[in-house]
């Protein structure tokens, strides 16, 4: 009947007992980790001493956590709100990514956006950046941001930038920039700094 129930609905933890009296539990335990719904659903495993199968056998067949019967019901409590706090964890990573997406799906639609390594290699550009630079990013990804710059931009506004940046600080202002066929644009833009764990420069992300 449990399994039956498994075909039609998801469920957040299950607890099984070996010792089922119309079937032995990791028959039970088989059947469930081969049901699409609950692969990746926590199993508590009850089992008596006398058991036939190891713990490690029982990991290998997805079982998550045990409890040796006579058991704390305290304890089992316990694990319950262990794995509870896992799933709202999952859940909130979950949300956060799809947030996530709809951020930068916003932001990519209304805005010029490119990254770099430290050194100013492109490692990404938009769909606004190659529209409005007439370059492919085939094109763009693996050559220097310099592609872009226009011949009449004061190289002391790039000195200023990159000396900002590399100090780890944003830098702002307003860029000329050369399209692929040589017309000029002009942007707004803001580079950021993106730091490591360690505090240092990864990349640099540029907004326009």
């Amino acid at each position: 009947e449990a399994k039956a129930y498994l075909r039609v609905k998801q469920f957040d933890l299950i607890i099984l007992d070996l010792e089922l009296p119309d079937e032995h539990g990791t028959h039970v335990l088989d059947a469930i980790r081969t049901t699409q719904s609950a692969l990746s659903t926590p199993i508590f495993i009850l089992t008596g001493k006398e058991s036939s199968f190891s713990i490690g056998e029982l990991l290998k067949k997805g079982a998550n956590e045990f409890f040796m019967k006579p058991f704390s019901p305290e304890l089992l409590l316990h694990k319950i709100d262990l794995w509870i706090d896992i799933k709202k964890t999952h859940y909130e990573k979950e949300k956060d990514a799809i947030l996530l997406k709809e951020y930068k799906s916003a932001i990519d639609q209304s805005t010029i956006i490119s990254k770099t390594t430290p050194q100013g290699i492109i490692t990404y550009v938009n769909d606004q950046f190659c529209k409005i630079s007439g370059y492919t990013s085939e094109e763009l990804i693996g050559k220097p941001h310099n592609i872009v710059r226009h011949p009449e931009m004061s190289k002391e506004i790039f000195h200023e930038l990159w000396e900002t940046i590399k100090k780890k600080r944003r830098w702002h202002g307003v860029v000329k920039n050369r399209k692929k066929d040589g017309s000029p644009y002009w942007v707004d833009a803001y580079i950021h700094p993106i730091l490591n764990g360690q505090g240092d420069v990864q990349e640099f992300i540029a907004i326009r």
